[in-house]
């Protein structure tokens, strides 16, 4: 499988699982969003652990348990976060770790599929500096927009509309997963451009 095709896939499947969860929950997925959101975040996972386990070339049981170990260590990090940014830590104590699996969720996986790495030193080196390769600069591209996305998403908390979908942690998660979309298109098309540009140099 390329690596474009195995990226995409990675992006793209959240939002396949909320399209299908929109129509398994027939109250919508804004009134049972604490359910949706965590089942989005136990099936991408689990798509990602499957892949790895039945992909020829990734049967390796420590970066299985090191992509594990790390959303363990994100979630609280992304969870202190939200409370230093006004999330109550007692009445929206859930909804602030459905919020913080599913940003470190969006954030990790990705970003491991596509640098095949789950070495920390390496993800501290690629935060710290600029790097010129096509695969780490699309997978600072995709963690930003998510960030961004999320970010942006919290804002219409702040307004005054009274809608059911103004709850947190609902429009940042939707920023967020809108902002992976998009960091992942922007990402796959860079990684396209950059092997048909690779392959073109080979037959030249």
């Amino acid at each position: 499988m390329g690596l474009c095709t195995r990226y995409t896939e990675t992006v793209v499947f959240p939002l396949l699982v909320v399209a299908l969860l929109h129509l398994v929950f027939p109250g919508g997925i804004v009134e049972s969003h604490f359910y949706v959101i965590n089942l989005l975040c136990v099936l991408t996972l689990s798509f990602y652990l499957l892949r790895q386990v039945l992909a020829p070339t990734s049967r390796d049981v420590k970066a299985i348990g090191k992509t594990t170990l790390h959303l363990v260590v994100m979630v609280p990090c992304f969870n202190v976060a939200a409370i230093l940014f006004g999330a109550h830590p007692i009445s929206q104590c859930w909804d602030t770790f459905t919020w913080s699996m599913l940003l470190s969720v969006l954030l990790l996986l990705p970003s491991v599929s596509l640098l095949e790495t789950t070495d920390m030193i390496f993800w501290t080196r690629l935060l710290l500096q600029s790097s010129c390769h096509y695969k780490e600069q699309a997978a600072v591209v995709v963690c930003a927009t998510t960030l961004l996305g999320a970010w942006c998403g919290a804002f219409p908390i702040l307004l005054d509309w009274n809608r059911p979908w103004q709850v947190w942690p609902i429009p940042s998660c939707i920023g967020a997963l809108v902002g992976n979309a998009l960091g992942g298109m922007v990402g796959a098309m860079m990684i396209f451009h950059a092997e048909g540009s690779a392959t073109s140099r080979k037959s030249a």
